[in-house]
């Protein structure tokens, strides 16, 4: 794993799509220690879309399963403009997600900042 202080994430935005708020406010510490410059966070695809078009994210960290739908569509748009994303999952795998996003970063939940810092370290040097 990548050392924490290896990841800098200064001066860039993050869109988290989480719909458990204390699991989206964990994001957001995890990824204020690393340093990121603005963090949005959303509930829902058409607020997720919505965040897209109005400020584009540099990063996007997104549950694989909202309440009632998953995040393939934001990770669609996200894809069709080149943003970076990971997918998160408490069920560890990428089943409910299309052959064409089955290649994202996943990490699981419960998400720990070692593991979170290593993944955006891979890709954020790709």
């Amino acid at each position: 794993m990548a050392p924490v202080s290896s990841v800098d994430l200064a001066g860039r935005r993050v869109l988290v799509v989480e719909d458990q708020f204390v699991i989206a406010l964990d994001m957001e510490q995890m990824l204020r220690a690393l340093g990121a410059g603005a963090i949005d966070l959303v509930t829902t695809t058409p607020d997720a879309l919505a965040a897209i078009a109005q400020a584009p994210p540099d990063l996007a960290i997104l549950d694989v399963k909202l309440e009632t739908e998953t995040t393939v569509p934001i990770a669609e748009a996200l894809q069709a403009r080149a943003i970076p994303l990971i997918f998160v999952s408490g069920y560890g795998d990428l089943n409910a997600v299309p052959l064409s996003l089955r290649g994202t970063a996943l990490l699981r939940k419960p998400v720990d900042r070692a593991a979170l810092a290593d993944i955006l370290s891979q890709l954020l040097a790709a």
